[in-house]
């Protein structure tokens, strides 16, 4: 058992929160969705036929149901965005070194090659704002030196004619289309957008997603899977469909050598660089003071190809394992819900990727359902 509560906790508790309960997550937490033996599947609060996302889906089920103000999640995949977006409540997922991790810990000393975060998810903007501000405001990196040194800032980003906001659209990640509710969800967000003042939004073309995703999953098991497979056999826990899947079938998964790991590690500084470069991309170069000017602030694209999932399901996750793999920040907010008369899927002959082809399949409204969009 651990001496003491997680730094964070403590942080939180300083501040005059009540720590109330620890929720449910999923076999080894690299699930998309929230199943385990031991408290069987976190349903989704509007419609209990449906996922609640995963990894912190426990936790973004209390909040989206009132039982609690404000939770606390870890991604290193989507496991914030996927459950807040699946429930409809805001989540966000910080950049590395922001919010302490000491005490928390489920990633095998050594092995974190792509960085797990945690980070708030609550009903509002305000309440992911006060948890920042809380936890930086204690300053938490004279404890855990690992940490950015770097204060809460409040920032003004209201668009100026002399600084205008610049938004950047993707539509979908090259390699699976969205279903329809996301699609007419961003579509409605960027007629609303555009008529703000001083506000321009442009298309961005995604990178090179399905790469991104083959360095991610290379990285999330550098052992093979063999720390949770031991673990798994030393319990004799079953193996869940998701967790097969993630460790056993993912041709990425394989015990990496000194050269292995330094490839694909290499890799990784590679694609960020390139990244860069294609974000850069979409502003103007300015050839007298060789620089590019006017790139995009924000990106706006959906958290996942559909509204939620049903259990067992949820296998897609370049659209938010990009951005851990990148070190971006990213955020997901509720943006609406999915209509069975608005929202109809069409036929499609053509494919972008045979997960493309997978996952329309899985494009359905059930009766009642309450799906909401993210984005």
């Amino acid at each position: 058992m651990p001496e003491s509560d997680a730094l964070v906790a403590q942080i939180l508790a300083r501040a005059g929160a009540v720590i109330m309960a620890r929720t449910t997550e999923p076999q080894t937490m690299m699930q998309l969705e929230t199943a385990s033996n031991l408290y069987g599947t976190t349903v989704n609060p509007f419609n209990t036929a449906l996922s609640a996302g995963g990894s912190s889906g426990g936790e973004a089920a209390l909040v989206a149901m009132g039982g609690s103000v404000i939770g606390v999640g870890s991604d290193v995949g989507g496991s914030i965005r996927v459950p807040a977006a699946a429930c409809g409540i805001f989540g966000l997922k910080p950049t590395a070194f922001r919010v302490p991790t000491t005490g928390y810990g489920s990633i095998p000393a050594g092995a974190d090659y792509v960085q797990t975060v945690l980070g708030p998810l609550c009903r509002t903007l305000e309440g992911i704002e006060l948890f920042m501000q809380t936890v930086l405001d204690a300053e938490p990196w004279k404890l855990e030196p690992a940490l950015v040194p770097l204060p809460w800032r409040s920032v003004d980003v209201r668009p100026t004619p002399a600084r205008p906001l610049r938004l950047g659209v993707m539509w979908h990640d090259g390699v699976v289309l969205p279903h329809p509710p996301i699609s007419r969800a961003l579509t409605e967000f960027v007629e609303r957008v555009k008529k703000l003042a001083h506000v321009e939004v442009v298309d961005f073309e995604a990178y090179k997603h399905d790469e991104a995703w083959a360095i991610t999953s290379s990285l999330y098991f550098s052992d093979g899977g063999k720390a949770d497979i031991a673990a798994l056999e030393a319990s004799g826990e079953p193996w869940l469909p998701l967790t097969k899947w993630i460790v056993e079938t993912n041709p990425c998964v394989e015990e990496l050598d000194r050269n292995s790991l330094e490839y694909w590690l290499e890799e990784k500084e590679e694609y960020r660089l390139e990244y860069a470069k294609a974000w850069n991309a979409s502003g103007v170069w300015n050839a007298e003071t060789g620089r590019w000017e006017r790139t995009v602030d924000a990106l706006i694209c959906p958290v996942a190809p559909g509204v939620t999932t049903r259990p067992g399901t949820a296998k897609y996750w370049y659209y938010t394992s990009t951005w851990n793999l990148l070190d971006y920040p990213a955020m997901a907010f509720p943006a609406g819900k999915a209509d069975k008369r608005l929202d109809v899927r069409v036929a499609r002959t053509t494919y972008m990727s045979d997960l493309d082809r997978e996952n329309w399949a899985l494009c359905e409204f059930l009766p009642g359902s309450a799906g909401r969009v993210r984005v």
